[in-house]
């Protein structure tokens, strides 16, 4: 592929890209002003003539259930889109870096080439806590154990 051919599906690539931004954009906005938004006011209780209070507590809280189910559903759509915004975000560019030619690589930075690996520097001898030291600062002795040497696998032991 020629670098001509691969100019369009860059640019196509970064515009599919700009769009999922924007979406994603849009979502946010959207969100700071369903958020900082007065919460709608509770249902006023209607005076009943006739000492029927379940009728006012009812129609309260199907109002309440209303309210509740638009605000769920608001939230639920601003979800959805800010998936969808990152998916076509994702898909923009996927898009711009497949349209490189084919035996591009992709370039490398003066550092990655000339850096060599980082070591890092032995700590400085610290002073041994009091339960390893002589009580004057020097090491205490460490006992020793006798050990056995390790049996030959050559050697049978038992009859031949």
């Amino acid at each position: 592929m020629s670098n001509q051919h691969d100019t369009p599906a860059r640019i196509t690539g970064l515009l599919v890209f700009l769009a999922g931004v924007g979406l994603l954009v849009f979502v946010f906005l959207t969100a700071n002003t369903l958020f900082n938004a007065p919460a709608p006011p509770a249902p006023a209780p209607a005076p009943v003539a006739t000492g029927e209070q379940g009728g006012n507590a009812a129609s309260a809280g199907v109002e309440i259930g209303r309210s509740f189910s638009q605000l769920l559903q608001k939230i639920l759509l601003l979800l959805l889109m800010c998936v969808a915004g990152s998916v076509i975000a994702s898909k923009g560019i996927q898009l711009y870096f497949a349209a490189r030619p084919a035996g591009a690589t992709p370039p490398v930075s003066a550092a990655h080439e000339t850096a060599a690996p980082v070591v890092p520097a032995a700590p400085e001898s610290a002073p041994l806590p009091p339960s390893r030291t002589n009580g004057q600062g020097a090491p205490a002795p460490q006992a020793t154990v006798e050990s056995k040497p390790a049996p030959d696998p050559q050697k049978k032991t038992g009859p031949v």
